[in-house]
């Protein structure tokens, strides 16, 4: 869905089809005329250095030179409506929207391009021979087994690995780490005017390159690699909706369907040439392999209505049906071809499977009931019932066994898990209004959800929270809110003396305030603060505790020639677990609390300096987050790192701070013509203890891919030309 700069010319010209919402800052003036037009088109160029980061443009793309960062075009032919708008021209994150409407019927579009630069010059021992396929000499290979074949295990410490493995690093390849996003909307409209809307859709999303990073173990070595991706997705839609005084009824139909072209990694062994019977530390696999997601389905049909009643009364029920399939043909369960089942059958063909494939199918339920009304003047009352059953129909699959680490047959057999759950949510709102200066709110929540083949059968949360809204008049509004909720745990497995943080016995408290005072015409100041803390009642392992506060302050000013805003914001947030690790036969407790700080502050100005010919805008952004990572461990735990300094807290914990400076200088040449001159500065730094730049061999058989995506400063100036007809 890559558009050429030809096809661009054409879609541009030509307006299409394809549709979304015309951008609020577009002003659609019709001309007297029945046929009228009227555009706008941009022009900027921008001069900026290089910069080492993919961070810079992760999301965005801020290119050299000359570009065009919109383009709009709306009017009217023969008493059609249409409109076209064009964003960031022939860039990997441009994006064209536009609509056709006329009579009964309205056709809308949006191709938006998304573009995630992951890593750039990521270090690595492979080339990639073909999509998802990495390889390397086998000459290289053959040499490298032979060496390593040779060297007594105990010789091959750190100094030695690096030595064996420096050659290969020192002339290995590089490569950038990065997803595009292509992903179309169409949405026809066959209602226009008719008292009712009934809406075909289509979306189409194609996702190419690698989405993220993978650890693929090949013969005890562990190799980072980019993931492959190339997959599509596509929705189909049917949508019907008639609305009346007395509500509405309204239905859809939608189809997904996902196509994965790149199923499978492989990755050769560097370390052998073929494949060779395991003989402890001999032997071994030719290749490595991960499964990526298969091709799968999913079809939903839902139904509502909407009904009204006097006093404010309204009643809204909606429910849909949904059904999963998955049924890729399974692979078989190593590539190894000197691996034997127990059986006898080579455990690299399919037909030693238990079964070729998943047939996997899911049911889901989901119900959305409420009720709302105010019987009496000053109280309002508000119902509230969810309800979501995801029925896993999958078989379950037993298997005699499974290949370890595709080197050896391990007999211990396994079956798979169709995992399952359901919930159900209801909450009850009573609210009172004391006249215009105060009002009492009260909820009360009972949710429940039950689970299939999990440490817990049932969790059961009780809630109830109170707020109060005061009024002092036009010009000061004060909210408070206060929560407790507590989440039981029932139908434990036997032996089960701690459970995962989703299922654990749980206590949260919430508690906050929002403040807006407006003391005279063009101020607003707003503060308001939220705290949460959640306690988990694990006595042994798992999560244990989590605390989230944010205060923030706001001030706004806003006339007919100056709009200026400045904000500043603390957060304040921990979460704690603990865990275990076996030592001489006995469990030895450890425990990491990490606990980040945030400050962010910043303003943005927008000043008319001559009305209707020199403007002026700024921004200043800021934000620093402070992490730290507490680790603590038993007697035991902290000998065994006695002679590496014993264990150590981690004060480099994911830091990170952005600051950003914008401004720029416009004037109105003409009615048609602005022009603007801006400048633009960014400073980003990444500190973290577990990211060093550059290091690909961190430990004996760990090899990170390392891209950069560290710090960057860059200073950037432009000038642009609009030009509207």
């Amino acid at each position: 869905m890559t558009m050429k700069r030809t096809t661009l010319l054409i879609v541009l010209l030509a307006g299409g089809i394809w549709a979304a919402s015309l951008p609020a800052s577009v002003e659609e003036t019709p001309a007297p005329a029945e046929n009228w037009f009227s555009g706008k088109a941009t022009l900027r160029l921008l001069g900026r250095g290089d910069v080492d980061s993919s961070k810079f443009e992760e999301y965005r793309a801020m290119p050299k030179g000359i570009s065009m960062p919109d383009f709009t075009l709306v009017g009217s032919l023969s008493g059609k409506k249409f409109a076209l708008f064009g964003e960031n021209i022939s860039q990997r994150d441009q994006r064209y929207s536009g609509y056709v409407e006329g009579g009964w019927f309205k056709v809308t579009f949006d191709y938006n391009q998304i573009m995630h630069n992951i890593g750039f010059g990521g270090r690595m021992l492979f080339n990639e021979t073909a999509p998802g396929v990495w390889s390397m000499s086998t000459t290289l290979r053959s040499l490298l087994q032979t060496a390593w074949e040779a060297t007594p295990s105990a010789t091959k410490t750190y100094p030695w690995l690096l030595d064996f493995w420096g050659p290969s690093l020192a002339a290995s390849s590089k490569v950038d780490v990065s997803l595009q996003r292509n992903r179309g909307t169409t949405v026809v409209d066959l209602g226009q005017g008719l008292g009712f809307s009934f809406k075909l859709s289509y979306v189409r999303e194609i996702r190419k390159g690698a989405k993220d990073t993978t650890p693929v173990y090949v013969s005890s070595q562990i190799f980072e690699l980019p993931t492959p991706t190339d997959a599509l997705t596509q929705d189909f839609g049917l949508m019907a909706s008639l609305a009346r005084k007395w509500g509405n009824i309204h239905g859809a139909y939608h189809h997904n369907w996902f196509k994965n072209n790149l199923p499978l990694l492989m990755v050769d062994n560097p370390l052998r040439a073929t494949d060779a019977p395991y003989l402890n530390p001999i032997g071994g696999p030719a290749q490595g392999h991960n499964v990526m997601a298969p091709d799968n389905s999913a079809s939903t049909l839902s139904f509502g209505a909407l009904l009204k009643f006097g006093k404010q009364t309204r009643l809204l029920g909606d429910v849909a049906r949904g059904q999963w399939k998955q049924n890729a043909a399974f692979f078989p369960y190593t590539f190894n071809t000197t691996v034997l089942t127990a059986e006898g059958t080579p455990a690299n063909s399919p037909s030693s499977l238990p079964a070729q494939s998943l047939n996997g199918k899911i049911d889901t339920t989901a119900l959305n009931v409420s009720f709302s009304s105010r019987p009496l003047d000053p109280l309002y009352l508000n119902l509230r019932y969810r309800s979501y059953d995801f029925k896993n129909n999958t078989p379950p699959i037993v298997s005699p066994g499974y290949v370890s680490w595709d080197r050896s047959w391990s007999t211990t057999g396994n079956t798979s898990t169709p995992f399952g759950y359901k919930t159900g949510r209801f909450e009850t709102i009573v609210g009172l209004n004391f006249g215009k200066t105060l009002a009492l709110e009260g909820v009360y929540r009972h949710a429940v959800e039950e689970r299939t083949f999990r440490e817990a059968e049932k969790n059961t949360e009780k809630a109830f929270a109170l707020s109060a809204i005061g009024r002092g008049g036009d010009w000061a509004l004060v909210r408070a809110t206060y929560e407790n909720a507590k989440r039981e745990a029932s139908g434990i497995g036997p032996g089960v003396t701690d459970l995962y943080f989703d299922e654990a016995k749980r206590q949260s408290e919430k508690v906050g305030f929002n403040i807006e005072l407006s003391p005279f015409d063009p101020l607003t100041v707003v503060v308001s603060y939220f705290n949460r803390k959640d306690t988990y009642q694990n006595p042994s392992w798992g999560y244990q505790a989590a605390k989230y506060n944010t205060l923030s302050g706001e001030i706004n000013i806003d006339t007919s020639r100056l709009k200026a805003t400045v904000y500043y914001t603390i957060e304040r947030n921990q979460d704690g677990h603990k865990g275990y690790q076996t030592i001489s036969d006995i469990l030895e407790w450890y425990t990491a609390m990490a606990d980040d700080k945030t400050d962010s502050f910043g303003g943005n100005v927008k000043l008319k300096i001559v009305p209707d010919k020199w403007d002026f805008s700024a921004l200043v952004r800021y934000q620093k987050v402070n992490g730290f990572l507490n680790l603590e461990g038993s007697a035991a735990i902290q000998a065994t790192r006695a002679g590496n300094g014993g264990i150590q807290d981690i004060p480099d914990f994911d830091d990170t701070s952005l600051t950003t400076l914008k401004a720029q200088l416009s004037c109105a040449v003409s009615s048609e013509c602005t022009l603007a001159l801006g400048a633009f500065a960014e400073k980003y730094t990444f500190d973290d203890a577990s990211v060093e730049a550059g290091l690909y061999f961190p430990a004996p058989g760990v090899f990170m891919l390392s891209p950069n995506y560290g710090s960057y400063k860059v200073t950037a100036f432009y000038t642009s030309l609009a030009y509207r007809w």
